[in-house]
């Protein structure tokens, strides 16, 4: 398994340079230590997960995720 280093070299977002600007915010967003606890907390209390048959994953919200607002977001999944 190959170790991975923080913060990576610059090279390894050129694939972004064509990229567009959905894609930018995604990484910075997915990057935000402020995001990420937000909603893996809003994950872990307010959906339902169940596998279907395929093996797929269907997460079903069980009340509205009012933090997500912040983040320009309708739900954090």
């Amino acid at each position: 398994m190959p170790i991975h280093t923080w913060p990576p070299s610059l090279d390894s977002y050129d694939y972004l340079v064509d990229q567009p600007q959905s894609a930018w915010a995604w990484e910075f967003l997915r990057r935000n230590t402020r995001y990420r606890a937000q909603a893996e907390k809003a994950l872990q209390s307010a959906t339902n997960q169940s596998p279907t048959r395929m093996g797929l994953r269907i997460t079903r919200l069980l009340s509205p995720q009012l933090e997500a607002n912040a983040w320009a977001l309708c739900s954090f999944r």
